[in-house]
């Protein structure tokens, strides 16, 4: 089982490209890079430097809602998030209600 696997993964290795042919492997002296021209056939590509580049997800639009802010007595903060104003200001104070028997708002902002 284990020979298999090991023929198995050495054809994987050779049919993607990683190993190098017999005649990089005569030049003893010559470094890592040329190496790869002469696996790769000799040519060096353009964007060899960026094999490796993902681009960046893509931003959310700049309005994802409001955060608003509940206080009870002895100034605890408790916050909730919402799409609108009502909505987040509800969650503020049911979170504050839970632990308080006073609670006010301090304030809502957009996030």
């Amino acid at each position: 089982m284990r020979r298999m696997v090991f023929s198995v993964g050495s054809a994987l290795l050779i049919s993607s490209g990683f190993a190098l042919p017999a005649m990089a492997m005569d030049h003893s002296t010559s470094s890592f890079e040329e190496m790869a021209i002469l696996a790769s056939g000799g040519q060096e590509s353009a964007d060899s430097h960026s094999l490796y580049y993902r681009p960046g997800r893509p931003s959310r639009p700049g309005y994802r809602g409001v955060q608003c802010k509940a206080v009870n007595q002895r100034g605890a903060p408790f916050y909730g998030r919402g799409r609108n104003m009502p909505e987040a200001r509800d969650a503020a104070l049911r979170s504050c209600y839970q632990v308080s028997r006073s609670c006010w708002m301090d304030g809502c902002r957009a996030i």
